[in-house]
């Protein structure tokens, strides 16, 4: 079986910034070890390790001083990748035969939806629709409906990581029987406890960290950890990632005065986050909306609890007061409360943290997900051979 897999664009993978740029990265590598031959369009990070079975196409997405100002450069960027994105693959396709199109993102899914030709369309939407506590909401609506929806519309298949999104798609008038769910995974070898590590600071005396890790955006509510850790005394907090609020929030911990006690570290390479997850104490994500959070995910496979969101398909991931906490979005008092009680409480924070390992061994190994992924091609070119 031979697999066109089309990355979103926007990100080379792995990455720290993106959680569907790693998800492409993942699911290739794990379809690769099942025999399956990969295309891959998608830039790469120097991190990017694959075997024989997976072909890479880099895009050369320009890095323009553009993509970095604010929103408007943020949806520029993600404009720009996915157009670059389907260019790559339209090229290929012109070339070369394949049973399945794989693709994720925005842009490149609308554009190869009317280039396919005969090729069938697997389309894995990894967003969440927009939620009405979202700021700029009408603007995501409106490139949600004309991309995503689209999109999936044209597709012969849709993947998506949580019921909502099946509910949403299905009121849209795409039928069930073309829609599967397959969760987030995580690299459960990559991501894992290092407890034999003397530089731990999560088994030290010293400060506990909060740690934050995805896109700096809106919807990520970044803003609400911040005023949360300036209501806290001896709680400290790393942000890792890049994007479009970064200087907003850094000038509201400067005007909160936590400058001392947060940290924006930037973009980190895949495969030093893990000690980064090790060295914090928990992980915090106040987003707006998600699907399967993959930053969850790989906080639990470093034995990390997480404080997080009732939003989207977290609720699924997180039992209360099992492996991490729920808040409601937005609520300031709750997130301070629950990064408090943690903070103090070292030793039932490292028990929930080893219910979280318990938590990704069980469901989101990428193996499993890779299985589940193969299955869905099988079907839609049995769907094919039936209809010649």
């Amino acid at each position: 079986m031979k697999i066109l897999m089309v990355n979103s664009g926007v990100f080379p993978t792995p990455t720290s910034r993106g959680g569907a740029e790693n998800h492409v990265y993942y699911l290739s590598k794990s379809l690769s070890d099942l025999r399956v031959e990969i295309d891959l369009v998608s830039d790469i990070g120097d991190d990017a390790k694959f075997n024989d079975n997976i072909h890479v196409y880099p895009i050369n997405m320009p890095e323009l001083s553009l993509f970095n100002k604010g929103f408007k450069g943020y949806m520029l960027r993600h404009a720009v990748g996915g157009y670059y994105a389907f260019r790559k693959a339209r090229d290929l396709l012109r070339s070369n035969y394949y049973d399945v199109i794989h693709v994720h993102g925005r842009v490149a899914p609308f554009f190869l939806s009317f280039f396919k030709n005969d090729t069938p369309v697997v389309f894995t939407i990894n967003d969440d629709p927009p939620s009405k506590r979202q700021s700029n909401y009408y603007i995501y609506k409106i490139s949600y409906k004309l991309f995503q929806e689209t999109a999936a519309k044209r597709a012969n298949h849709i993947i998506v990581p949580t019921d909502n999104l099946i509910g949403f798609l299905n009121q849209r008038g795409v039928p069930k029987n073309r829609i599967s769910k397959i969760p987030n995974g995580v690299d459960i070898n990559l991501f894992k406890s290092i407890s034999d590590n003397n530089s731990n600071e999560a088994n030290s005396n010293e400060t506990p960290y909060a740690i934050f890790v995805g896109l700096i955006t809106p919807r990520k509510g970044v803003k609400y950890l911040i005023k949360s850790i300036s209501k806290i005394e001896n709680v400290n907090c790393r942000i890792i990632g890049e994007g479009p609020e970064k200087n907003s929030m850094v000038r509201l911990s400067r005007d909160l005065k936590t400058q001392n006690r947060v940290e924006f570290l930037g973009s980190i390479e895949q495969e030093s986050l893990p000690k980064f997850y090790n060295m914090s104490s928990f992980l915090v994500m106040p987003s707006l909306s998600e699907t399967t959070c993959i930053a969850i995910l790989e906080a639990f496979a470093c034995e990390k609890p997480a404080i997080a969101s009732a939003v989207g398909d977290i609720p699924n991931l997180i039992k209360d007061g099992y492996n991490g906490f729920l808040v409601e979005p937005k609520n300031v008092e709750q997130l301070q409360q629950k990064i408090k009680f943690l903070a103090e409480n070292p030793e039932l924070c490292r028990e929930m943290g080893k219910n979280a390992r318990k938590t990704v061994e069980e469901k989101y190994s990428w193996e499993a997900i890779a299985k589940q992924t193969v299955e869905i091609y099988t079907n839609v070119l049995r769907g094919k051979r039936e209809k010649i």
